[in-house]
């Protein structure tokens, strides 16, 4: 009741409101969690004291109607219900509470009472658990990891889960409360019939280990809820995997560690159920992600990525045969799907790729040690097999000792685990140093060169790796090419950092396959290497993810890669795929190639090599040869361009190639040092997330590295010390193939590869350190094959001599110094051969020639090379051996001719702006060489070089004539076959300008024994291809005449070779070329030709000089004067050089002699009489010239021009030393005359050049009407001053003086025939113009007749009527004369 006395304050109306809001971190707030807790609590332990066990006759068996009650009535009820609504907490409090959750979350799953109660406990448990974890990684994602880890889960598992603890507390229970009895067994009672596949009544699993046998571990049970999950709950569990992967090692390392079992052998460690459970977890964790990979790749590749984590992790726990059973299991899923999904063959590599990064990947490929190894290896290799890669059991030899542990002849899964224990996996603890040096130690007979079965069953991951290697290699993925290249590239890198010199010589064994996976895959390696390798790299990457997206490897490479991953062996591609690595790709590949010849001994390489077939040997030394140009030292510029090129990404991977192959020590030290220091303050597993996710070899080295910018300057270094290193190990593996193959008897060939890897070497750019080596290693090779170098390989030597004298003009001393000791001892080893070094003399002469010509586009440092021959005559002088030969004095003469071609290179350099004076002094040196034909012949493809870059191709293929008609003239000598040009006199028909080389053979009689005209141009291959590109340049330059006399000189030759199908070809190409004849006579054009005069001391050798010079059709006379006069005001200046302006020769003493002048006149092509006979054609008026003319006008009076009568000409005829066209485009002037033309004589000249070209244009087909009419206008139109008829009337007026003057003579009968001509003229044109034209044709024919008129009293009216008659005129006359003209009437007959 109410106090007494109380009154309310305004009818009861509150006040104030008070409420208590609990804040705790011991008392939960939330109902579920409580009632989860509490009931856990209640229960007491996790054995209920109202177990039905205590009142059976056999603990081990329940009743159904015992379990059912038990589930409805008995408090596991509760507690299953208080697991069921544990999902639906609040995440506030769940999340404060979630370590003590989990832990008691795997107490319930591990908990052992009634065994169907508590297969439904451990079901919800499992099911609660998979949704806290899913919950908290939702809720706590933004402070996850970058692998989408979460820090709490990672937190819990590094700091708080203790499986022993659990386990413990569950037997104490157990024990307490009168828990299973000993004779449970745990994992076969109560597991599903789908689960277990053997025998329910297998002796105890654990009866050696007296008391891990009476509780459950977490791990056990994890995979076993696993496995019998609704599908719903494994989804669940399946996007955290990683968490519940992490929680089963650190449960399986805490069982092993806790009950002392690190000591026991690998088999023994865990129960045979458990492995083969979690065999089948793989199994489905693999089927979830081929189902999974399309629809949500990135869940798929996590997933992926976990399992790799669990695999690699399990190899430090479990058997390694049972691990190797896994990945079997794994890969035989995934490969079938991978076949033909880019996605899945991805994560096939990245699976593996973190697989083999486990820390004991080498002991795990060396299963063998010393002592069993001849005694048991048949036996392990058996077993190896059989576990590994499922071998029919008929083709496996069986001995006694595993007959004798009662191995079944059957496919289950409990003999497979039998034979697994016949693979001695060191444990944990042997894994040593020691033990390391001791399973390194293979002997010869367990050494595999490729990738055969044996060699796979023995090392299996490496096998494993390489040939997924070389099946990618087969297809056109560039994504799979850079992940499997990496991983293996990876790989390589951590052992160079972990082991030393001898240790890595055995390493290096694992790898041998990987040769010849290389060799093999030549044809696919990049061969440019002048871009930087980052942007080729990306644009290859981008292309290669857009070009795979459907099918990558089509039905062949779908099947290859199917039977590989199977671990069969590879078959040989019927159809390789065409499209070549990236840079990066390929010069991975080839430091990884490098890093295993580097790195085997010798012995053993020595072994490797003799077992070779001759066709890989010669591979081998291509990829020798492609690593010289893939590692060659470009320059700091390259290297800081190739860095920039992509952003932290080339220059590190170039830095990590260089560390490999260096061998560098202490950096994987420093880096770890770095992180330590880095980290402090906070702990590791925070800051990685665990021990496997942080600390990961190719993460490390790979991916955080890649995120750290590069200082170009180091990039530059490693790429000049990887070049270093790349070039002496190259170098070492040379020397050994040439003393391991001395016996062979494919040395010939053998050395000719090693010569090219060898020049290859000494043409890049190397340091003097490995130059140094290099010429050690030259000259040992010549010193012990001189003959086989200087007879079999000429070619060879001659580009030694070229390298050689291009490095003895280096601007290094010591370079030069080595450089001429090599070219010393090449001259005196050839020497030696036959008193002569004949040979050497004339390829030296040769690489010197052709360098300072510019052939190579080198630059030749005159003076260094001055100094380097002064050094080799030292050596001839001082020479102690020799010095009573004629040696000395032949070294002598060598350097003095080198000399001499040195001062001429100065010359070259200073006119190398003036073409014309570069290609004199080019003919000069060339004329030079009359005595040693290859040099002459090397100057002649010079000069045709030179004249195509200047678009001379006419003078070009003069260039390859002369050079045709040289090697004609020596293999004429050579050889008596009378198929052959017979020397120069064949080509004498093309120009006159070819017995130019007749003359050199008047001093060679034997020029095979000289040693020369030993280059592959001297030969008859060598001939045809030099007439073949010379008839090609004609062709170019409209002389197709010239280029089917070419023609003709090959027919012979391909009809001695029976060769029909050229023949065939060159009649075809004739046929075009006449049919070009024919069709382009009328517009063809063959080049101006200008008389050019030089005057003053500034031309020094030039002054007063003439030449012709030979420019394009159509050249103005402006157009060169004014290119000349630029061109010599820039060497003299503008006040120094003047024009002439007329033709007339200058007076010298009038001239200013500090001043340089140019004379340039336009002439023309001279021809007497006779030669006129037999120049018809327009290219016989224009081809094989040599004699020029130009007319100067003047009159007696002193004028230039003036009146018909008084008009005359003062003519110069020129001639050249050669005719035109000829080897350059400009000819001295070695003849002049003049003369002067009467004004008759011009007046009869300028008519024979009217008449010439009326009849021309009159007679050319097709016709040209607009040229016809222009031609008429000008001969009969009234309007021409100065015309045909003023002429007529000027110079024939006087019959008396026509009759005794000769010249008039001629000129009358000129005129007869003009007017024949237009009469001609007038009836072609009428036959071609339209009806609009016909007044214009009229008004010509009346301009006809009055032309006609005017002749008249010259010739008579019945020689006109005649001249009318005879041109069929009779029609043109009356049409004109009948309206007006009564007089023409009259004439008609």
């Amino acid at each position: 009741g109410a106090l007494p006395n109380l009154k309310w304050v305004d009818g009861h109306k509150p006040l104030f409101r008070f409420s208590v809001q609990v804040t705790s971190t011991l008392y939960v707030q939330d109902d579920r969690i409580h009632t989860f807790l509490s009931t856990i609590n209640q229960a007491g332990s996790p054995i209920s004291r109202h177990d039905p066990r205590r009142h059976t006759a056999n603990p081990g068996r329940v009743s159904n109607l015992d379990a059912i009650a038990g589930i409805q009535t008995g408090p596991d009820s509760a507690l299953t219900a208080a697991v069921n609504k544990l999902v639906s907490s609040h995440k506030e409090p769940l999340m404060r509470f979630l370590p003590l959750i989990l832990n008691k979350l795997f107490q319930l799953l591990i908990r052992s009472t009634k065994a169907t109660v508590t297969a439904l406990v451990s079901e919800k448990a499992f099911d609660t658990l998979a949704s806290t974890v899913q919950t908290t990684q939702t809720e706590l994602k933004e402070s996850s990891d970058m692998h989408g880890r979460c820090d709490v889960l990672r937190t819990y598992i590094s700091y708080v889960f203790d499986g022993v603890t659990l386990s413990e507390s569950s037997l104490a229970a157990g024990a307490t409360e009168g828990g299973a009895s000993p004779q449970t067994n745990s994992f076969g009672n109560h597991r599903p019939r789908s689960v277990v596949l053997g025998s329910s009544s297998a002796e105890p699993v654990e009866s050696d280990v007296d008391n891990s046998r009476r509780y459950k571990t977490v791990h056990n049970e994890l995979v076993l809820q696993w496995l019998m999950a609704d599908p719903l709950v494994k989804d669940k569990a399946f996007i955290n995997a990683w968490f519940f992967f992490e929680i089963m090692i650190k449960s399986m390392a805490q069982h092993l560690a806790y009950h002392k079992k690190l000591g026991l052998p690998p088999e023994q460690r865990f129960p045979a159920r458990f492995i083969e459970d979690l065999g089948k977890l793989v199994g489905c964790i693999s089927d979830e992600i081929v189902k999974t990979h399309i629809k949500d790749t990135h869940y798929a590749q996590s997933l992926n990525a976990s399992l790799a984590f669990l695999i690699r992790d399990c190899f430090s726990l479990i058997d390694r045969g049972a691990v190797f059973n896994i990945i079997r299991t794994y890969l035989r899923k995934i490969s079938m799907a991978a076949a033909a999904d880019f996605s899945l063959a991805e994560m096939k590599l990245d699976l593996l790729r973190i697989v083999c990064s486990h820390e004991h990947y080498v002991q795990l490929n060396l299963p063998l040690t010393p002592q069993s190894m001849m005694d048991v290896v048949g036996d392990n290799v058996v077993a190896y097999s059989h576990t590994a890669f499922d071998l029919p059991r008929e083709s496996l030899s069986r001995p006694d000792s595993i007959s004798s542990n009662g191995v079944q002849d059957n496919d289950d899964l409990d003999s497979e685990a039998s034979m697994v224990s016949l693979m001695r996996t060191p444990s944990l603890t042997s894994i040593s140093s020691t033990s390391t040096d001791a399973a390194l130690r293979l002997t010869e007979e367990n050494i595999y060169s490729e990738l055969s079965n044996e060699f796979r069953r023995v090392h299996f991951l490496t096998g494993l790796l390489l040939t997924e290697l070389a099946v990618v290699l087969e297809t056109q993925a560039a994504k799979l090419h850079r992940r499997a290249i990496n991983s293996v590239r990876d790989l390589i890198m951590s052992h160079d950092m972990d082991f030393d010199e001898e240790k890595r010589a055995r390493v290096a064994l694992l790898y041998m396959p990987l040769l010849g996976i290389i060799t093999d895959h030549y044809t696919r390696l990049c061969r440019d290497f002048s871009t930087p390798a980052s942007a080729s790299t990306q644009t290859s990457d981008k292309d290669g993810a857009d070009s795979d997206s459907d099918s990558l490897y089509g039905d062949e490479g779908t099947a290859t890669l199917k039977r590989a991953s199977l671990f069969d062996i590879i078959p040989t591609m019927t159809k390789r795929a065409h499209n070549t690595l990236t840079q990066e790709n390929t010069r991975s590949l080839l430091l990884c190639f490098l890093w295993v010849l580097k790195n085997i001994s010798g012995r053993q390489l020595r072994r490797w090599w003799m077992h070779l077939e001759f066709a890989r040997k010669t591979m081998v030394l291509d990829v020798l040869d492609l690593c010289v140009h893939a590692f060659e030292y470009k320059g700091k510029h390259a290297s800081t361009n190739s860095s920039g090129a992509a952003t932290g990404n080339s220059g590190d991977v170039k830095s990590i190639l260089a560390k490999a192959i260096l061998a560098g020590t202490g950096t994987a030290r420093e880096k770890l040092m770095e992180r330590r220091k880095q980290q402090q303050g906070g702990s590791m597993a925070d800051q990685t997330g665990g021990r496997r996710w942080g600390t990961t070899t190719y993460q490390q080295t790979v991916d955080n590295i890649f995120k750290t910018p590069q200082d170009p300057v180091l990039i530059a270094d490693l790429e000049a010390h990887l070049g270093v290193e790349s070039a002496l190990v190259i170098l070492d593996i040379l020397e050994l193939v040439v003393d391991s193959s001395q016996q062979l008897d494919c040395i010939g060939t053998i050395l000719s590869y090693v010569l090219t890897v060898l020049l290859h070497l000494l043409s890049a750019n190397q340091s003097s350190n490995a130059l140094s080596h290099i010429f050690a290693s030259q000259r040992s090779l010549v010193s012990k094959y001189p003959d086989y170098l200087f007879e079999q390989e000429t070619e060879q030597s001659s580009e030694l001599c070229s390298i050689l004298l291009r490095l003895c003009g280096s601007s290094l001393p010591t370079t030069r110094s080595q450089a001429s000791a090599s070219l010393y001892m090449l001259m005196r080893h050839n020497y030696d051969l036959g008193q002569s070094f004949a040979r050497v003399k004339v390829q030296s002469t040769v690489a010197l020639s052709t360098l300072v010509a510019g052939s190579q586009g080198q630059s030749c440092n005159a003076d260094c090379l001055r100094k380097s021959l002064k050094t080799i005559m030292m050596y001839a002088e001082q020479d102690d051996a020799m010095c009573n030969s004629p040696f000395p004095d032949q070294v002598k003469e060598l350097v003095f001719n080198l000399h001499m071609i040195l001062r001429d290179t100065v010359n070259l350099n200073e006119y190398k702006e003036d073409p014309d004076m570069l290609m004199d002094l080019m003919v000069r040196i060339a004329k030079g060489y009359q005595n040693s034909p290859d040099l002459r012949l090397t100057w002649l493809q010079n000069m045709a070089q030179k004249h195509t870059e200047c678009s001379n191709l006419v003078e070009g293929g003069m260039c390859m004539v002369h050079a045709s008609s040289l090697v004609a003239e020596y293999l004429s000598m050579l050889e008596d076959d009378t198929f052959f040009p017979a020397g120069c006199a064949s080509f004498e028909k093309i120009t006159p300008n070819i017995l130019e080389e007749s003359a050199i053979s008047d001093d060679v009689l034997a020029p095979d024994d000289e040693g020369i005209c030993t280059g592959k141009l001297f030969a008859v291959k060598g001939l045809v291809g030099l007439i073949e590109n010379a008839a090609m340049l004609f062709d170019s330059g409209g002389l197709w005449e010239v280029a089917c006399m070419l023609h003709q000189q090959l027919v012979p030759i391909h009809e001695q070779n029976r060769d029909h199908k050229k023949l065939g070809k060159i009649y075809d190409k004739m046929s075009k070329l006449q049919g070009r004849i024919v069709s382009e006579s009328s517009r063809r054009s063959m080049g101006s030709y200008f008389r050019v005069s030089f005057y003053g001391s500034k031309f020094e050798d030039l002054d007063g000089m003439d030449f012709i010079y030979k420019e394009r059709s159509h050249m103005r006379l402006a157009e060169i004067a004014l290119r000349l006069e630029t061109f010599y005001q820039l060497q003299y200046g503008t006040d120094c050089l003047e024009i002439i302006k007329d033709s007339k020769e200058p007076d010298r003493s009038k001239l200013d002699p500090d001043k340089a002048y140019i004379q340039v006149t336009f002439v023309e092509p001279y021809f007497d009489n006779y030669e006129l006979k037999w120049r018809k054609t327009f290219f016989e008026k224009n081809y094989n010239i040599c004699r020029f003319y130009f007319d100067i006008p003047f009159t007696e009076g002193g004028k230039a021009h003036g009146d018909l009568a008084s008009q005359c000409k003062r003519r110069t005829i020129l001639k050249t030393a050669n005719v035109f066209p000829y080897v350059k485009t400009r000819i001295v002037v070695i003849h002049k005359e003049s003369y002067v033309l009467s004004p008759a004589e011009v007046a009869l000249e300028d008519m024979q050049r009217k008449y010439e070209r009326l009849i021309e244009v009159v007679r050319q087909a097709p016709p040209d009407v607009k040229g016809l009419q222009l031609q008429l206008q000008g001969s009969i139109g009234t309007t021409v001053n100065q015309g045909p008829a003023e002429v007529a009337l000027v110079f024939l007026g006087d019959s008396e003086q026509v009759g005794q003057d000769k010249t008039l003579r001629k000129l009358k009968h000129c005129f007869r025939d003009f007017v024949r001509g237009c009469a001609e003229g007038l009836e072609r044109n009428k036959e071609l113009i339209s009806e609009n034209q016909r007044e214009y044709q009229r008004e010509l024919e009346r301009n006809f007749v009055e032309f006609r008129r005017k002749l008249e009293p010259i010739f008579g009216k019945k020689t006109s009527q005649r001249w009318i008659k005879k041109n069929r005129e009779k029609t043109v006359l009356q049409n004109i004369s009948r309206p007006s003209n009564s007089h023409v009437v009259s004439h008609k007959p």
